[in-house]
């Protein structure tokens, strides 16, 4: 505040409840006009801590004769910090063909908070233009986050484990954290020896089928494939799409058609 007296001397004290507050600058004597900044830690009197709630906080000024004024201002005091609740991460391992979508709610009994997303240390970008800082503007508000393992540049995150952590912040600075795993995995499948058994032949005639064949593997170990002709997948035994769990070879033996009959 800045305050002034006609008569150039003056004093003021920040009082609660007529006790002053704790604190170098609650209170003091100027003889100009001045701006007065006075840092508070909550506390009044011998050192007690104001409760939980809203507080009147009295502003008092007086001159040399005994004139005085008074101001008074309401503040909430809040130790309480807000809660993240209902935490979902799409998957675990994340790369730039699946991202990872991560959705989370903020509730802050004092109205608005702040939210921010650090994974790996780094600040991550984001897409379909969703952003890792925010605010929820309500007493209790969701957030949407989808990250394609880059930074904010674009440069993609190194392959391995990364801490996700979420933090949300109420207006008097008290937070919560809550933090996940994930794997960011930016290596392909691997497909070699490729084989087919005839390159021309005819359902109707002998053999009756194709053995389209080859070994997969995958870096992290499960890997799915798929064996189709213009997206449709074919029809034979086993199934033309499925998952493996480790390195293995795939025989397909494929009767001619699509699933489609065609």
């Amino acid at each position: 505040f800045t305050a002034k007296d006609n008569a150039d001397v003056w004093a003021y004290s920040l009082t609660y409840n007529g006790q002053l507050l704790s604190g170098a600058g609650a209170s003091g004597t100027r003889t100009t006009q001045q701006e007065i900044s006075f840092k508070w830690d909550g506390r009044y009197g011998t050192g007690t801590l104001l409760g939980q709630g809203q507080h009147e906080i009295v502003l008092t000024l007086c001159d040399s004769v005994g004139n005085s004024m008074s101001e008074k201002v309401f503040i909430t005091i809040d130790n309480t910090a807000p809660s993240i609740e209902d935490v979902m991460f799409s998957n675990d391992i994340v790369s730039s063909a699946q991202p990872l979508e991560i959705s989370f709610t903020g509730i802050e009994a004092t109205g608005q908070s702040m939210y921010n997303i650090i994974i790996g240390g780094r600040v991550p970008g984001g897409t379909l233009s969703t952003h890792p800082t925010g605010i929820i503007p309500a007493a209790q508000g969701s957030a949407y986050f989808v990250w394609p393992a880059k930074d904010t540049s674009g440069a993609p995150f190194a392959e391995g484990e990364h801490l996700v952590e979420i933090s949300l912040m109420d207006m008097a600075g008290n937070v919560s954290t809550v933090t996940r795993t994930v794997r960011v995995d930016g290596t392909p499948p691997r497909l070699s020896n490729l084989a087919i058994s005839a390159p021309y032949f005819s359902p109707y005639g002998s053999p009756s089928t194709n053995i389209i064949s080859f070994n997969g593997s995958d870096n992290l170990g499960t890997w799915t494939y798929k064996i189709s002709i213009n997206g449709i997948p074919l029809d034979g035994t086993p199934s033309s799409t499925g998952l493996l769990a480790s390195p293995g070879t795939m025989s397909f033996a494929w009767n001619g058609k699509n699933i489609q009959g065609s």
